[in-house]
């Protein structure tokens, strides 16, 4: 948009911000303005100071319009003051480290865009706090031991495997660290003490991608104190608790000390947030961000807002410390925040929306007309261009755009997609405002989605330095504890990996506890027959006990169960097959035309999914597809696309809903998507009077409704009766068994979309392969805002605070609460606290129809505050709800969790969720870690997979039937769908599961993972890898990624990766070899007929291993020709050369004949 912003500001004028000075103007598009020009015309370091944290995005998405990303620095805080006061946002706290880091660089000047918390906030002193940066270079000495101890002091995490910012991991001479200011993680490989190099690598893979001279490595928490500074810190306090002393009881001094020095305790053990809210008092944290820029020219955008801000932080501030220190939590007189006055030391700029005194300066942005109606889009636009404005459209997508070419060719109006192109007077462009508005000054006019199309458009992402990733890995991991389950000796409880010397040789075991503490040790060779077991979460499986015969049962109970599930699902398909359906045409102009209609750009999961069934659709067999994806991911309008489809060409549709609400929800959609195009609809419900419902079915029958959106009642249609095209079903797992019979027996009729909001197992997906088809919507849509997540303690002023800032900015609050037998007292105590809150009930034990009435007051807003069980879990989409509070939120699952926190979100405001503990109650370990995981999980993190497994067991269940659950208990997902899997390829092609593979064990060979070398987690996961590892180019792969993260390999895991490589070259189809024979004292190979069969291949084999291992033999035995090692000297390495030497030698000569043909 330079073009655009020339013509505001021409380079030939003085900058506005020349002298100090006060400017009359919209807060956001005028700050922005005043600031981009003065910075592009003298490149200063600029501070715009934003009274909350989304004005502050707003501003920065407005910024990169005209600013290049590199030259802006966010400072962000949460308005919320307790929030941030008891815990922080690994996000939030990473952005603020960066821009420190930034700053102290001083390699450039920048835009700074800090909300006024994050101003007021105590920040590090800047010498001290760059002190802490450590440069590592390759080359330079450092002791591998030190350089741990000062990464866990900067408050690093140290993991197995580095997923997210602000961790780091050691693995033999390797130490992987994810510092903020680095776009990847970087890994640092050690010879000795020296830093032998640096390498940035790939968080999902963990391979290495470019090499690097160097790396500064940031602190991992903005308040990091040494250990003499904590002294020094701890003193203060002290100091600021004895001061007080005088005026307290015995018992209010015995109070404070005791909840002091517990604060202390887990400040000391890694807990730095604890004390956050003492900060003032330490000497070192008496700066703000101001201190780390040099000579900032600090913009008060809209100043009077400032000053309320400042005076609502001040008071909750205020209030929050007498509530607390009536407690016992907080000391009494603790200052949160720095004075107000500490902002204004530097050269300073105001901008405010109306004038006070007149003697302001003006820059006028005047609001705009909307352009939804076609009427008002020409009168509008004709009038501004007749009057020689320019004028800028601001969309968001290529749909907005197709729509907007249209309009303005329909006018004849010239236009151009290149800002470059002087000539035209209007500009479609995708840069980003916030709204549309008129500068008369200038004769300019933008519009952007929000008149076009009702679209608010959400900001642009600002570049977060708290990056995070999965770990790709085939299987799940395993930890002590964990159950798991052999093929043969069914479930038992994972205890370790131990090496054991059995008969002189070292050899890595699995140690499995089973019923009566009995233990079994198995060897890693056997690793492929155990799965790990993957149950509904809080469900322990029962331990079987060596020998018994209980297991073999249970398998062979299962079995038949699902041998007919496999029946059943065949012959529905077999039925679908025989009975032909109806092929729908190839889209047309109506139908691209409707697509278009859709303002926004469909993700990529959205259009496979689309393609798939449009692919179905217009075949001749009947559709059976499911369709999955979270709730707000955009099933609902793939659903009408088809509907569309099947509508265009002249069918009728039905959609049908478990609930009244849902029904309505897809009926305000539909009427709204369909507005233009003549398409009839209607809805039957439990709120339709039975007159109305008649007259419908009636309507539908005779074809004057196109599409019948509604809930159980429409099952009463009789389907011969009309020309039906297309079924769609909205969560079929929450219809009754009746109801499932019927959709059932309609599959074998017509077309059927059935949608879930339950992901689906992978396994499952292929082995459904052409019984029915399984589309996946994994990616959220990119409006997605992210949930800024809180683990605090209970606490009512907390609770009060949160929902009355909630209501105050117009959303509505989901309160969870999951004890039916108080929750209608903690309804009452919510009320009191915040009078002016509309609360509404719901729970399991609730009537159908009353629970309904709830949710559907809560979607109208007539109620704000929602107090609900775990009921929420599979709940509806509610915008405006960006607010959830969980109650003894330790209590959940994580899947629960996942879930629940799903609900808020989205819509295009930043969305919170605060998990709430009760502080006098002792957690365990596993609910520590389920807060921790759903803290800190993105959509790729580590809380994120174990979420999904558990959902996706659901979702096995969803479509194999409820009762399946029970199995699926029994033997654990993993090997449940393996022998579906099975049964089905035997019903459908007739075949048997993969043949056995043939296991080479070599007495006296020496193959494990040294203790020094991994971890056992990590031990498990290599021994698996090599294991499932088909292919040679798939384990040499795997042999490079394990050298590539730990460093040299020693000869015992060599000798494991050789090992390997014989099995895959004697378990080949190309017989290569025809058997392995090993005797105490040699080993003998018996050439297969690929290598016998060709002419001179003994004497090829001798040459290429020549003089190099003296104990080979060249023996004819009964008329077979065997090799014969003997075992002495470098023996192993012999035998691998020969192995690999008999391949080289037929791949050769295939290779040769090939060409010469």
């Amino acid at each position: 948009m330079n073009n655009f912003f020339e013509k505001l500001f021409p380079k030939n004028t003085p900058p506005r911000f020349e002298k100090e000075r006060v400017f009359v103007t919209s807060e956001i598009i005028g700050t922005t303005f005043l600031v981009a020009e003065a910075f592009k015309k003298k490149r200063d370091n600029y501070v715009i100071l934003t009274n909350n944290l989304y004005n502050a995005q707003k501003t920065i998405s407005m910024l990169q319009t005209f600013i290049d990303q590199e030259d802006i620095l966010f400072f962000p805080n949460d308005d919320l003051l307790f929030t941030e006061v008891l815990t922080a946002t690994k996000e939030l706290e990473a952005q603020r480290i960066y821009t420190l880091y930034s700053s102290l660089e001083k390699k450039r000047k920048y835009i700074y865009v800090v909300n006024l918390s994050a101003a007021l906030k105590p920040t590090l002193n800047p010498t001290y706090f760059a002190k802490q940066f450590i440069e590592l270079k390759v080359g330079n000495t450092h002791k591998m031991s030190a350089l741990t101890t000062k990464l866990v002091e900067l408050g690093y995490k140290n993991v197995t495997n580095v997923e997210q910012t602000m961790q780091f991991a050691k693995r033999g001479d390797i130490i992987d660290i994810y510092t903020v200011n680095e776009d990847f993680p970087t890994r640092i490989e050690f010879f000795d003490d020296e830093i032998e190099s640096i390498r940035d690598f790939n968080v999902s893979t963990q391979v290495s991608i470019r090499t690097r001279d160097e790396v500064i490595v940031l602190p991992a928490s903005e308040n990091i104190l040494l250990p003499n500074e904590q002294k020094e810190f701890l003193k203060c306090i002290h100091d600021f608790l004895n001061s007080q002393k005088k005026e307290m009881s015995v018992t209010e001094e015995e109070m404070f000390t005791n909840n002091l020095n517990e604060s202390i305790t887990n400040y000391l053990a890694g807990d730095y947030n604890t004390l956050n809210k003492y900060l003032l008092l330490y000497s070192l944290f008496q700066y703000n961000i101001l201190s780390y820029i040099d000579n900032p020219n600090v913009v008060f955008a809209n100043e009077p807002q400032l000053l309320a801000t400042y005076g609502i932080i001040s008071n909750h501030a205020e209030h929050y410390v007498k509530d607390q220190a009536r407690r016992f939590n907080l000391l009494p007189k603790t200052e949160l925040y720095q004075q107000y006055n500490t902002l204004g030391n530097y050269t300073k700029y105001i901008t405010r929306e109306f004038s006070e005194d007149g003697n302001e300066s003006v820059l006028r942005i005047s609001p705009v007309a909307d352009l939804r109606g076609r009427d008002d889009f020409n009168l509008i636009v004709r009038k501004y261009y007749d009057d020689d404005y320019l004028i800028y459209f601001s969309i968001n997508n290529n749909t907005q755009l197709e729509q907007v070419k249209n309009l303005l060719k329909e006018l004849a109006l010239d236009f151009t997609l290149d800002e470059r192109n002087n000539e035209k007077q209007i500009l479609i462009t995708y840069d980003y405002f916030p709204h549309g508005f008129v500068l008369n000054s200038c004769k300019t006019v933008v519009f952007t989605s929000r008149e076009l199309f009702n679209i608010t458009r959400n900001e642009m992402r600002y570049n977060a330095r708290f990056k995070a990733g999965t770990v790709i890995r085939s299987h799940e991991q395993l930890t002590a504890g964990d159950y798991v389950v052999h093929e043969y000796h069914g479930i038992g409880q994972f205890m370790e990996i131990e090496s054991l010397k059995v008969f002189g040789v070292v050899g890595d075991y699995i140690k499995i506890k089973y019923f009566g503490n009995e233990e079994l040790s198995i060897p890693m060779d056997q690793i492929h027959l155990i799965r790990k077991y993957s149950g509904r979460e809080g469900v322990a499986p029962r331990l079987h006990k060596i020998g018994s015969p209980v297991w073999q049962r249970t398998k062979v109970e299962i079995s038949k169960k699902i041998e007919n599930i496999a029946a059943e699902l065949v012959a529905i398909q077999a039925v679908r097959y025989q009975r032909p359906g109806f092929a729908f045409p190839p889209d047309d102009e109506f139908q691209k035309e409707f697509e278009l209609g859709f303002p926004y750009e469909l993700t990529y999961d959205q259009e496979i999914a689309l393609r798939e069934i449009k692919q179905d659709m217009e075949a001749p067999l009947i559709m059976d597809r499911l369709l999955s994806g979270d709730v707000g991911f955009g099933k609902t309008e793939i659903a009408l696309r088809a509907a569309f489809k099947a509508i265009s060409a002249g069918k009728q549709v039905l959609f049908l809903c478990p609930t009244t609400l849902l029904a309505r929800q897809h009926y305000e959609v539909s009427q709204e998507r369909f507005m233009n195009f003549g398409v009839k609809i209607a809805m039957i419900s439990r709120l339709v009077t039975q007159k109305e419902k008649e007259t419908i079915i009636k309507n539908f029958q005779t074809g004057d409704i196109h599409l019948l959106i509604g809930t159980h009642a429409l099952f009463n249609i009789d389907i011969e009766s009309v020309d039906l095209g297309l079924l769609i079903v909205d969560e079929e797992q929450r219809f009754g068994v009746e109801q499932k019979e019927i959709i059932k027996k309609m599959k074998t009729r017509v077309d059927v979309l059935t949608l879930s909001a339950t992901p689906i197992p992978r396994t499952l997906q292929m082995s459904l392969v052409g019984i029915r088809g399984l589309s996946q919507i994994n990616t959220a849509p990119q409006e997605r805002m992210p949930i800024q997540t809180y683990v605090i303690k209970r606490d009512d002023y907390v609770i009060k605070e949160l929902v009355e800032r909630e209501l105050g900015r117009g959303g509505q609050v989901f309160y969870l609460y999951n004890r039916i037998a108080t929750i209608y007292h903690v309804a009452n105590k919510l009320s009191r606290l915040v009078p002016r809150a509309k609360i509404g009930v719901v729970h399991g034990k609730m009537d159908r129809n009353d629970i309904e009435d709830v949710m559907t007051s809560f979607y109208n807003n007539d109620i704000n505050v929602l107090v609900a069980t775990s009921i929420i879990e599979n709940g509806i989409d509610v915008p405006n709800a960006n607010v959830i509070i969980v109650e003894n939120a330790d209590t959940f699952g994580l899947s629960q969790l996942y879930q629940i926190k799903g609900r808020v979100g989205r819509g295009n405001r930043i969305a919170y969720a605060y998990l709430l503990y009760q502080g006098n109650k002792i957690m365990n370990d596993d609910a520590k870690k389920r807060l921790q995981a759903i803290q800190e999980f993105t959509d790729l993190g580590s809380g994120y997979k174990i979420a999904q497994r558990d959902l996706m067991i659901r979702g096995a269940g969803d479509i194999l039937g409820a009762e399946q659950s029970g199995f699926i208990d029994s033997i654990g997902i993993d090997m449940y769908l393996k022998m579906l899997e099975d049964a089905i390829n035997e019903k459908k092609y007739k075949l048997t599961s993969d043949p056995i593979e043939k296991t080479i064990n070599i007495s006296g060979l020496e193959a494990y993972i040294p203790d020094d070398f991994a971890s056992k987690s990590e031990k498990f996961d290599i021994y698996l890898e090599i294991k499932k590892s088909k292919k040679m180019k798939e384990l040499k792969d795997f042999e490079q990624k394990v050298i590539d993260m730990y460093g040299k390999l020693p000869q015992s895991l060599e000798i494991l990766f050789l090992k390997r490589q014989v099995e895959l070259v004697v378990n080949s189809r190309a017989n290569f070899i025809e058997e392995i024979k090993d005797e105490d004292v040699y080993i003998d190979i018996l050439p297969g007929s690929a290598f016998l069969d060709i002419q001179g291949s003994l004497v090829s084999l001798n040459n290429q291993i020549g003089d190099t291992y003296r104990n080979i033999r060249f023996i004819t035995q009964d008329g077979k020709i065997k090799l014969r090692i003997i075992k002495r000297g470098d023996w192993f390495h012999a035998y691998a050369a020969i192995v690999k030497a008999i391949v080289s030698i037929v791949r050769e000569t295939m290779r040769v004949r090939d060409e010469t043909r």
